[in-house]
């Protein structure tokens, strides 16, 4: 386990190694809030939260915080961005939340669709949420190899979705899914 100390430090050194410094950091934040901040016809939101992970999920720690996160984005959204609610979806596994708003992976595609891809018009403004845990899954066609076969091209970066593995298949929404989503919009 990492305390905040280390936590720190090994996030400064990432962000340094990355160039990025703190002026970077709140210069993109500032354009982030601009661009959210835009009077524009439209201001789409669909937000993800998973705190509990299935058993199968040995690996996996459940979390506390994810659907707070949510909650605290959608209050963010429409009192200081200005989102009308109506048009904020949200999937958690909150207790609360019907079967057709728990965050599985064909929830999450379907209302991705749905709610963003067909709902969009040039200029709206759309946010994609999710709080949960990441992971890395084996690529069946990586796009380079470098020549010692390490590459970190042959894996590819995975929201875990809160479905449980079926025939040893992991149904994570992997980072290729999510970057074709976003040329859809």
């Amino acid at each position: 386990m990492m305390n905040r100390r280390h936590f720190l430090q090994f996030a400064g050194s990432a962000l340094s190694t990355l160039g990025l410094t703190h002026l970077d950091i709140i210069n993109q934040g500032n354009r982030y809030a601009q661009v959210l901040a835009q009077s524009t016809p439209r201001k789409l939101a669909l937000l993800v939260g998973i705190n509990k992970y299935p058993r199968d999920r040995r690996n996996l720690s459940n979390l506390r915080g994810c659907i707070t996160d949510v909650k605290l984005q959608e209050e963010l959204l429409v009192h200081r961005f200005g989102f009308n609610r109506d048009d904020i979806v949200k999937l958690t596994d909150d207790i609360d939340s019907p079967p057709e708003y728990q965050p599985t992976r064909k929830n999450i595609l379907e209302k991705f669709k749905k709610h963003l891809i067909n709902q969009a018009k040039p200029g709206d403004v759309v946010v994609f949420h999710f709080s949960g845990h990441g992971s890395f899954l084996p690529d069946p066609n990586p796009i380079a190899k470098c020549t010692d076969g390490k590459s970190d091209d042959e894996s590819n970066s995975t929201f875990v979705v809160a479905d449980q593995i079926q025939n040893n298949y992991a149904p994570d929404i992997m980072g290729r899914t999510l970057f074709l989503l976003r040329l859809a919009l």
